[in-house]
């Protein structure tokens, strides 16, 4: 099921990232003056926070309305940045350009896991960081989810939710990724509220209420009892994602085959 991520009002979620964005940032511990790539960018929650940090800022994202939504961010706070159309596989930078990559929850939807590594390294210098922000496979979002698209085509599990996963993705280039986990709260006024915030706006529950078209009531009551079951508090709506943080340090000689 392909999703627009331009699609609805993606802002509306991204809004409850924010602390992850901040932790990745502080995790890839940039100097001012350095070169970052946030690599699937979104609305700018990481490439913001890299900017007031002095950082020299390249936003990329395949989505354009997220891409303005970014830069109108930037502009409100008087931050510069580059933002540029593109996506994980292609990044229009010479070799080993950047001092660092960030992506937050990006990467993980791009369709070639194997070729986003690839590029990443490829643009970062030796002695520079790649840092990776994807969701574990597990929990009320994954469950969720698992109602939502039910019965639906569906990509292979993502390489980068697991320690396993990620370090396959980078063994050709000889380094060892240091895996993190951490975890984010969502809360809403209810359940069914919360599902209504997200059947209104998020991209890939659109697209996913068009492709289960007269079923979707029965769908989203499905999921309704999933997020119930998942849910933390007595008296309103909260549950807790688990994530991990993937920080990968470029040896200064160069890494293994493909740099």
């Amino acid at each position: 099921m392909s999703v627009d991520w331009g699609d609805g009002s993606y802002e509306q979620t991204a809004r409850d990232l924010v602390e992850a964005a901040h932790h990745v940032v502080s995790l890839a511990e940039v100097v001012a003056g350095e070169r970052v790539l946030d690599l699937g960018c979104g609305t700018g929650n990481a490439a913001l926070e890299l900017a007031r940090r002095g950082a020299q800022v390249t936003a990329v994202d395949p989505a354009e309305r997220l891409l303005e939504v970014t830069r109108s961010r930037a502009e409100a706070e008087g931050l510069a940045l580059v933002c540029a159309l593109g996506d994980g596989a292609a990044v229009d930078v010479a070799d080993d350009y950047f001092d660092a990559v960030v992506a937050v929850f990006s990467v993980i939807f791009a369709p070639d896991a194997s070729a986003t590594a690839r590029e990443m390294m490829r643009v970062v210098r030796p002695g520079g960081r790649v840092l990776v922000a994807s969701w574990v496979p597990s929990g009320a979002f994954f469950d969720a989810v698992q109602v939502l698209y039910a019965g639906q085509p569906k990509p292979a599990p993502s390489p980068w939710g697991t320690v396993a996963g990620i370090d396959g993705l980078f063994a050709p280039f000889g380094v060892e990724p240091v895996v993190t986990e951490a975890s984010l709260p969502f809360e809403a006024a209810s359940v069914d509220a919360y599902v209504t915030s997200l059947e209104a706006h998020h991209p890939s529950w659109l697209a996913a209420r068009r492709a289960r078209g007269e079923d979707w009531p029965a769908v989203r009551e499905a999921v309704v009892e999933t997020f119930a079951a998942h849910n933390e508090s007595v008296s309103a709506f909260r549950v807790t994602s688990r994530y991990l943080v993937t920080r990968v340090e470029v040896d200064v000689a160069g890494a293994g085959p493909g740099r």
